[in-house]
Parts: structure tokens; sequence; C-alpha cells
């Protein structure tokens, strides 16, 4: 029993470090599940997005509400943003660019690193993205 509580409490520390860590990251940082759905936001996505947690908790990647377009000013596709890509190929992408709409701010230039997560049995769980915001 003393071997279990060590570990039990082992994991909740680890636990509180990552989410620590998460939480004051310096960039926002984003997990969406296999389906594209977002799972998780720490609070610096929040200050990016204008927006609440809350808003943006199972909002899909490619909601029409993000106002996603391209560098030239074209609607991206589906297909075309980072979580569809990274789900296709299953390998890390890095300084993905792409501009949204911020409720009560300008546009912005979104850079964009993501990486797939996969089970240890090879499933394509989701993504972790964290997201820059470019001042062009």
């Amino acid at each position: 029993i003393t071997n279990i509580k060590n570990l039990q409490e082992e994991l909740h520390r680890s636990e509180e470090l990552i989410n620590l860590i998460l939480e004051n990251s310096p960039v926002a940082t984003t997990m969406v599940n296999n389906e594209g759905v977002i799972t998780y936001v720490n609070k610096e996505a929040e200050e990016l997005f204008n927006i609440s947690r809350s808003q943006i908790i199972n909002r899909s990647y490619n909601a029409e509400a993000w106002k996603i377009t391209a560098l030239d000013g074209k609607k991206l596709k589906s297909n075309q943003l980072p979580f569809s890509i990274i789900k296709k190929t299953l390998k890390p992408l890095y300084g993905f660019q792409h501009y949204i709409e911020v409720p009560g701010k300008d546009k912005a230039l979104l850079s964009i690193d993501g990486s797939p997560v996969i089970s240890e049995t090879g499933i394509f769980e989701g993504a972790v993205f964290t997201l820059r915001r470019n001042n062009k």
C-alpha cells in the first residue's frame, strides 16, 4: 500500500509540474483530439485569441468562427490547415502561417508549430500546437 501511495503522489506531482509548465509557457499551446476538436488551451492561448477557454474548448480547429485565411487573404480549406496536414502525414509541422480574426483586435498572423500525438500502439490520438502571433 505504501508503494501505491508513493506512486500516486509521484504521479500527482508530475501532473502538477506539467500543468505549471504549460500554464506558464510564453507561447500559446493547444491540444486537439483525433477529430480536430480543441481539448486544451493554456492562458497564453486565451490571450492570443482574446476569448475565454470555455469559448475555445470543444471548438473545431476549422470552425468558421476562426475566419482563417492564407497569407494572400484567400480562405483556407480544412485539408490545408495544420491539423489536417499532421493527421495525414503523422509528422511534425513547423512555421505554418495563416491569419485569423481575433475578436476585438486586428487580424492576427499566426506562426504554428505542431506535432502528432501517437499512442504506444501507433494510433493517432490528436496533435499539440504552439502558436505565436507574428508582427508583420
